[in-house]
């Protein structure tokens, strides 16, 4: 069972590897010597997966097969990956169309749960091409994902146009699900730093003036879970605790100061909008973050104590900000077990576990 508000340390140092290469018990070499391995395995998901399928399972499969085995050439998952890139979502003129690239597993047949990623960036800057291992890696397992781009911050766009599309995204992807071989009602949204505060809104906000006409939260098969990547969750404190980086994007998006608009910056801030009934949020941040600090999702931890939304809490040991712009570092690859345990249990009908609650052996304060 995992535990609550686990806290997670790279092992890179100690990782034993053949070839020179880190061991990586979830992300497996494409060697000839693992291919009796990698049969057996495709065979133990594959009946998993006919049956109330809860990854964590396919998780333990994966480690106690492949735990002994290092590997020196390029990482592959349980199922090769087929991309569909540049798919337009959004077209309101030469200057505003917008795109998602999907990555499906090939092999799988009918509909599958779809992970959408969202880059960060500061609102400002990035691609979606960022989220394309962490693409890989939920399609390995044998989701359907996406990785989308959206308007980003500048004079004449401001908040809440990226929220707005976002949830567009995610609306063409469900209208498309027989296209993309998705299951419409078995949908996770995630992203990081900037793009994990996107997810956030998304999946938590049902006002249609911020998150766009038709909310996402309203629905009868809402979302079903969010990864939250060391985001921004408090804009307000985030704006007078920060360093020059943060207040200048906070700044950018919104268009104005927490004094000149307080009631911009509760709106923007995913606290707000928590309830009981909130999708089960994983959160997962570097206790050494100095862009956005770890107290941002210490705030979000409290905020669901208070209002009893699920979530659970991977604290990161001595990691900084950004580590999915680096996928095959030692902190990304700590997460990914989490990350994979997560979206099983969502996407086979048990989030309800995920409940918050006092840790005893959690303490108030990052573990140095």
């Amino acid at each position: 069972m995992l535990q609550r508000d686990a806290t997670f340390a790279p092992e890179g140092r100690r990782a034993v590897a053949t070839g020179g290469a880190k061991r990586n018990p979830w992300i497996y070499c494409a060697s000839s010597d693992l291919a009796p391995k990698e049969r057996r395995i495709r065979r133990d998901v594959a009946a998993f997966q006919r049956g109330s399928a809860n990854l964590a399972m396919i998780c333990l499969v994966v480690g106690t097969a492949l735990s002994t085995t290092g590997c020196s050439r390029h990482s592959v998952g349980l199922y090769e990956v087929k991309w569909l890139d540049n798919i337009e979502y959004s077209n309101n003129g030469p200057a505003s169309s917008l795109a998602l690239d999907i990555a499906l597993p090939r092999g799988l047949k009918g509909p599958k749960p779809l992970v959408v990623w969202i880059h960060g960036g500061g609102w400002v800057i990035g691609s979606r091409k960022l989220m394309r291992p962490l693409c890989e890696f939920t399609t390995s397992l044998g989701y359907v994902s996406a990785t989308i781009s959206y308007r980003l911050a500048r004079s004449d766009v401001k908040f809440p146009l990226p929220v707005h599309d976002v949830t567009e995204a995610v609306q063409f992807l469900r209208k498309n699900a027989r296209k993309y071989r998705i299951d419409p009602e078995k949908i996770v949204i995630g992203g990081e730093s900037a793009g994990g505060h996107l997810a956030l809104m998304v999946g938590l906000c049902d006002d249609p003036e911020i998150v766009g006409a038709e909310p996402l939260a309203r629905l009868n098969s809402p979302i079903r879970g969010i990864v939250n990547i060391y985001a921004p969750t408090e804009l307000t404190s985030l704006y007078e605790s920060s360093g020059i980086i943060a207040p200048a994007v906070i700044r950018r998006l919104l268009g104005c100061k927490p004094d000149e608009c307080p009631e911009t910056y509760a709106a923007a801030s995913p606290v707000t909008y928590l309830r009981p009934t909130s999708p089960p949020i994983l959160v997962l941040h570097g206790n050494w973050d100095s862009i956005v600090p770890y107290q941002q999702s210490e705030a979000l931890i409290d905020a669901c104590r208070k209002s009893g939304a699920p979530v659970e809490m991977g604290a990161v040991r001595h990691a900084e900000h950004a580590w999915v712009a680096r996928p095959r570092a030692a902190t990304a690859i700590s997460t990914l077990p989490l990350t994979a345990h997560f979206l099983g249990r969502v996407f086979a009908g048990n989030g309800s576990e995920i409940v918050t609650q006092p840790n005893p052996n959690r303490t108030d304060a990052p573990v140095p």
